[in-house]
């Protein structure tokens, strides 16, 4: 059976379990309390091996282990809606017999938005609500002498706090003081959302995922080496780098000669490996001066895998000549993979409008497709061939043999001229249709 460790102080930790317990049968929750903020890293440390997903009762646990683990790809927490303000704001208006209330709140960074968009959505007057933000680590007195100061000068008839050591604060000074704490559904809703998590989780380990490395030009490689114990002393050193890879992915390593080799592990650890492969191949780029290519293929089966990983080492030699190409189980393709300019784009298409426009064209449904992720990835309104062109790391005339054609079968259009206060014609500016 799963488990799932539940992270937060001991109220908020029973209520999740409670309701957990009712929601759930067929997964094991586990219960983790803490009283200070620095104990959150030690209780994954010793509990990952177990746990396969985490629920945090809220937005700081969470935001602490997603720093300390560098992911969040199993990690939730129990979000604030507006119906866990409205439950405080109209606890304090029946305690204290007042219709238009003024209060105090504060809300972590990482949670303000969705605080800010609850309290729009209000239709009552609202300026008399005071909100302060605070960052991790945060200052918990400075927090109370916020509430404190505004009530006691009569600016706040209350104060409402995400903080049990606030609340507990501003009781013992006598401020009336409500704790925003998640309602049932947000709780409900958290657990959906792991349970989602675990499943993906779960498909992606049992997907089959191959890196094939394979060193350019590897024959000037064996001409430097001048003698064969020369060569097979450069191959263990290449080797030993592969291995060390392949230690922290759980992989396995096959040797196929000529300066080419096989990773099998599965889709999830290949994944988390990116950023390790990626320093790998620079290691042995530059030891060889030479480039190195890697294509990833992932599939439900080693034959698909090794299909797409053929496929994307191919695009690479073709096309990028270096680096690290993803072909998914779906056929789409993740070019410069961990790096900034990463993007990703299918080249296929069932829609036979559009493969009719293309055909008319002669633009093939890759190239749109690649196209049109780099637009989007860029989050251009409208653009130029030239910043298409150097988002491609390809010529000017190409990008603009490509957008004539594309303008033609109507997928792009020509909105007007950029204006520049340099000599020479203006650049036309074009934008998807």
């Amino acid at each position: 059976m799963p488990k799932v460790g539940i992270v937060g102080p001991a109220s908020s930790v029973e209520r999740i379990l409670t309701v957990a317990k009712q929601l759930v049968q067929d997964i094991e929750f586990v219960p983790f309390t803490y009283e200070e903020n620095n104990e959150i890293a030690g209780i994954i440390d010793e509990n990952h091996f177990q746990v396969k997903g985490w629920l945090f009762s809220g937005p700081i646990p969470f935001w602490l282990a997603k720093e300390h683990l560098g992911t969040e790809e199993n990690l939730v927490y129990c979000h604030v809606t507006g119906n866990e303000i409205y439950k405080c704001l109209i606890e304090m208006a029946y305690s204290q017999q007042k219709i238009l209330l003024k209060a105090s709140v504060d809300s972590p960074g990482i949670g303000i938005s969705e605080l800010e968009d609850a309290l729009g959505e209000l239709r009552i007057p609202i300026q008399g609500i005071i909100v302060q933000k605070y960052e991790i680590p945060f200052d918990m007195q400075e927090l109370v002498q916020f509430h404190l100061k505004l009530w006691q000068e009569g600016t706040t008839d209350g104060a409402i706090t995400t903080l049990q050591s606030v609340y507990t604060a501003l009781q013992e000074h006598k401020v009336p003081v409500c704790r925003l704490t998640v309602t049932t559904l947000a709780i409900r809703q958290a657990i959906s959302d792991i349970i989602e998590k675990m499943k993906g989780l779960y498909f992606k380990s049992s997907q089959v995922g191959l890196e094939i490395i394979e060193i350019s030009d590897f024959d000037k490689v064996i001409e430097k080496a001048g003698n064969f114990y020369q060569l097979q002393f450069i191959e263990l050193k290449i080797k030993e780098k592969l291995l060390s890879f392949c230690k922290a992915v759980d992989g396995y390593l096959s040797e196929q000669g000529n300066g080419r080799y096989e990773i099998f592990s599965s889709r999830g650890k290949i994944e988390s490996g990116i950023a390790m492969i990626q320093d790998t191949i620079e290691e042995i780029g530059l030891d060889l001066d030479s480039h190195v290519v890697v294509g990833i293929g992932l599939g439900e089966t080693v034959f698909s895998a090794r299909i797409n990983a053929n496929r994307a080492a191919s695009y690479v030699k073709s096309t990028l000549k270096q680096g690290i190409v993803i072909i998914k189980e779906d056929g789409s393709i993740i070019e410069s993979v961990g790096r900034k300019e990463e993007v990703e784009y299918a080249y296929y298409s069932n829609d036979r409008a559009l493969l009719d426009k293309l055909n008319e064209a002669n633009i093939g449904i890759k190239t749109y497709r690649k196209v049109e992720a780099m637009i989007r990835r860029m989050k251009w309104d409208c653009f130029t061939t030239t910043q298409l062109a150097d988002q491609l790391s390809v010529t000017d005339r190409n990008v603009r043999r490509i957008v004539a054609s594309l303008c033609k079968a109507g997928l792009i259009e020509c909105i007007g001229e950029e204006s520049s206060s340099n000599r020479g014609r203006p650049s036309r500016k074009y934008r998807l249709v």
